[in-house]
């Protein structure tokens, strides 16, 4: 039976683009034991919320039918965390003979591979992919859900309004840190579903009228690089995030991708203050192993780092050409000053 307990306090939905931190930050919030984490339940191939509009359609008002599908959808999330065993309380012995389990059904010829195992490797792919998986453990009242997600920085009216007390987490990284690692990523054949995206964006932005204020923008980068393509896409993804948070006040934190790394304990627990989330011993561990091991990657979601030195690598190794690219393109965006303190 899906458990659909009430929720005193609403979510957290921490927000960014890919590759800016958010994994990293999302795991912080999974290893708290009173916390429900949920990894890109928007994604389609997933399958945990359905019927919702596409990453990069902006939703205009009313919001009534789709704040009513989500208040539904998200607490029913519960049933994507364990297909066998409970789905709060999961041992650790359980959850790895669960990996186990799942990761062989996904690997059986597609007419006979089981959707739910699927969508169970995808929604868990944060812990999924550490090597080794990561468990957390849950306690029993654990009641009080997270979402990280890379496909919302158009629908933050829509989830303020579906959910009036819920908490919003900005993650931002440099654009040059982020295009960077996004060019990387793609020529190793990665981040799939942005490469098939990336193309459509400035088109599909621009046919919508909420967003006349980028057209010189849409004019000039409509057959421009793939690096010019991402650099707008970042612009214009973080500054509609900042102008949506703008009306929800101290419901929203913006975390510095660079600022966490470099003060990792010290942001986590602003982050976890204003949420109204108790940091758990637990939770501090994992910060603190997690931001002082070796940057040697062992797969991409990997989110162990020796973050004080780490933050800097894209920018310190990506092409003169592409981060001239970028700060032409993103010249004189409100969101570029935030990383004023930390580069050059």
């Amino acid at each position: 039976m899906i458990d659909t307990r009430a929720h005193s306090r609403g979510p957290v939905f921490v927000l960014g683009t890919q590759r800016s931190g958010t994994t990293w930050l999302a795991n912080i919030f999974d290893s708290h034991r009173d916390l429900l984490f949920y990894y890109e339940p928007f994604a389609r191939d997933h399958g945990g919320i359905t019927n919702f509009p596409d990453e990069f359609a902006y939703v205009d008002p009313p919001y009534e039918r789709l704040a009513k599908s989500l208040r539904v959808q998200i607490p029913a999330l519960l049933r994507f965390r364990s297909r066998f065993f409970d789905p709060v309380t999961l041992t650790e012995a359980q959850f790895r003979r669960e990996v186990w389990l799942m990761r062989k059904l996904v690997g059986l010829p597609g007419r006979i591979r089981p959707g739910y195992a699927a969508r169970y490797v995808g929604m868990q792919a944060n812990r999924l992919a550490q090597s080794p998986p990561i468990h957390f453990s849950k306690s029993s009242g654990a009641n009080r859900i997270v979402i990280k997600e890379v496909r919302l920085y158009f629908k933050i009216a829509l989830l303020a309004a579906a959910f009036p007390t819920a908490r919003f987490v900005h993650v931002v990284r440099h654009p040059c840190a982020v295009v960077g690692s996004m060019l990387n990523y793609l020529q190793k054949g990665r981040l799939v579903e942005l490469k098939s995206q990336i193309p459509f964006f400035i088109g599909r932005v621009r046919a919508q009228g909420h967003f006349d204020r980028y057209d010189t923008y849409f004019e000039r980068y409509a057959n421009g690089s793939l690096a010019e393509q991402l650099a707008l896409f970042w612009r214009v993804t973080n500054e509609e995030m900042l102008e949506q948070f703008l009306p929800l006040g101290e419901r929203v934190q913006t975390v510095v991708y660079e600022d966490l790394a470099q003060r990792p304990l010290d942001t986590v627990r602003r982050v976890f203050g204003a949420c109204e989330i108790s940091m758990d011993p637990v939770t501090e561990r994992y910060v603190r192993e997690s931001s002082s091991k070796s940057p040697q990657r062992q797969t991409e979601l990997d989110t162990t780092r020796e973050s004080a030195t780490y933050y800097r690598r894209w920018c310190d190794t990506t092409p003169p050409d592409v981060i001239d690219t970028v700060n032409r393109v993103c010249e004189g965006s409100p969101v570029t000053r935030m990383f004023d303190a930390y580069y050059d």
